[in-house]
């Protein structure tokens, strides 16, 4: 290996990787099809990177076979050879590293002015540079620079690269929390205009700041994502020009209902409404008697939304029966599945009852009780996950009538005894399959002591008589549930 590598740098003027003893006569189609030449090829790119980074440009089978398993790499299954998490793709990547080295700086000073001259097609540039650059949404801030700091600095190799850069610079997620960040985009949008860029996922950051981010979102007609955490927006006079047509995810925090209902309307695609710690009357709020009817403003001089709802995640905040229903009616036959914490609504569960299937019940420093007590109404639920420790557990499982199929618990010695109780009848949700039972201590050990307690001791053997499958998860676990877990991020 040593006198290959030695006889491959004398040769870098004269493609030295030809020397690699799999490459002659080797195309795309054989070295896909062939997978022991094709490990053997990828495991001599991994030993002669160095040299193969100083000679650039590689030979058109060479590019083709890389082309080759790009496709397979893309449109691999989890079992499949080429898998993304496979030796065979952790090594195209590094061959992907390899490309944007043999064009960057690393190479530069051998080769003068090749940067500007090698031609790499721009679908190989989207996708060298998609292979090192995630989904922006999900990761942590730091990362989050990081990957933006790299396309900035891709971006400026070329124009080609530029494009492709700026591409995934808007395709990725845009965080605004200053009004500086929101300036400055609705500046740039409005210099592209009749046709700005196209945005799809846009973070709007709490700002007591409401004319900007209004006047911003006008250009950004193709989200699919919106995130806005802020009180101080209002669109009553947004003016919007067009429908967001391509919005699929709608997530707001601390948001005023009627100043935001304008906006709301304006999504006829709809899928996903999260909405947290939203207000729903203007001024101060007047005590109502409990059981009754809440306060809130009305809508009636807003056109109700068309949008049919798939997911609905509500949490702290109030409903009135003509807000509930100005809300959800369209997506009365079509909303699956909810998440519901410290919410009071008495109407919400009449407007969604034949629909949902999957429920989630969060525990919240208030209105749990009322919550808990609308349970029965959702005719159509077949399964059910409750968070929390604090709930009527006797009532909740004696009035839960509805033929379950999973059920989701977290630990509390409370919850554990009335299940039990509950299960020891045998007419009690005879079709229930699976319980998940979930603790939110984290500590090590903790879960073999909550095994060992009595009321968890009692429903495993209770479980165990009727043949239902009792699961056990830690907080962390909560992603592989039976029941995906529907929470607030």
């Amino acid at each position: 290996m040593e006198a290959k590598a030695i006889q491959l740098t004398k040769r870098i003027d004269d493609v030295p990787y030809k020397v690699c003893s799999c490459w002659p006569n080797c195309t795309a189609e054989t070295a896909c099809q062939d997978y022991g030449k094709y490990d053997q090829l990828l495991a001599e790119i991994e030993a002669f990177d160095i040299d193969l980074n100083e000679a650039y440009p590689w030979p058109t089978y060479l590019s083709e076979l890389l082309k080759a398993a790009h496709r397979k790499l893309f449109s691999s299954t989890v079992d499949d050879p080429f898998a993304l998490g496979s030796r065979r793709g952790q090594l195209i990547k590094k061959w992907d590293r390899l490309q944007v080295r043999a064009v960057g700086n690393a190479w530069s000073r051998r080769f003068p002015g090749l940067a500007h001259t090698a031609p790499l097609p721009v679908e190989m540039v989207s996708a060298i540079a998609s292979n090192h650059v995630a989904d922006t949404h999900p990761i942590p801030q730091k990362m989050w620079r990081e990957q933006t700091d790299f396309l900035i600095n891709f971006a400026l190799v070329c124009k080609t690269w530029n494009h492709v850069a700026r591409e995934m610079l808007y395709r990725g997620c845009i965080r605004l929390y200053s009004p500086l960040s929101v300036e400055n985009l609705h500046r740039t949008l409005s210099s592209d205009a009749p046709a700005p860029r196209p945005i799809l996922d846009l973070i709007l950051g709490p700002f007591i700041y409401p004319s900007k981010p209004v006047q911003l979102l006008t250009l950004c007609t193709f989200l699919e994502v919106l995130e806005i955490s802020s009180a101080d927006l209002d669109y009553s006079e947004g003016g919007f020009p067009d429908d967001f047509v391509h919005l699929r995810e709608l997530r707001l925090s601390a948001v005023n209902l009627r100043m935001l209902a304008p906006l709301i309307t304006k999504c006829p695609n709809l899928r996903t409404l999260q909405v947290d710690d939203f207000q729903n009357f203007s001024g101060r709020l007047r005590l109502f008697p409990s059981g009754g009817p809440p306060p809130g403003d009305s809508l009636s001089d807003t056109p109700k939304p068309c949008y049919n709802l798939r997911e609905l995640y509500l949490k702290d905040g109030m409903l009135t029966e003509e807000q509930a229903l100005w809300l959800f009616s369209s997506s009365s036959d079509t909303l699956e599945r909810a998440s519901l914490a410290g919410i009071y609504s008495p109407a919400l569960p009449s407007i969604l009852k034949s629909s949902v299937k999957f429920l989630q019940l969060e525990e919240s420093d208030m209105h749990n009780a009322p919550l808990a007590g609308t349970l029965p109404e959702y005719t159509s639920l077949e399964a059910l996950r409750l968070v929390g420790s604090e709930w009527p557990w006797a009532s909740l499982f004696t009035d839960m009538t509805q033929p379950l199929r999973e059920l989701s618990i977290s630990w509390s010695p409370a919850g554990f005894a009335a299940l039990a109780a509950a299960l020891e009848q045998r007419s009690w949700q005879p079709t229930i399959r699976s319980i998940a039972a979930f603790f939110r201590d984290p500590a090590v050990g903790r879960l073999a002591e909550v095994e060992a307690h009595p009321a968890a001791r009692q429903l495993k053997v209770i479980c165990t008589a009727r043949a239902v499958m009792l699961q056990w998860f830690s907080v962390h676990e909560s992603s592989v549930l039976p029941i995906t877990p529907l929470r607030f991020d």
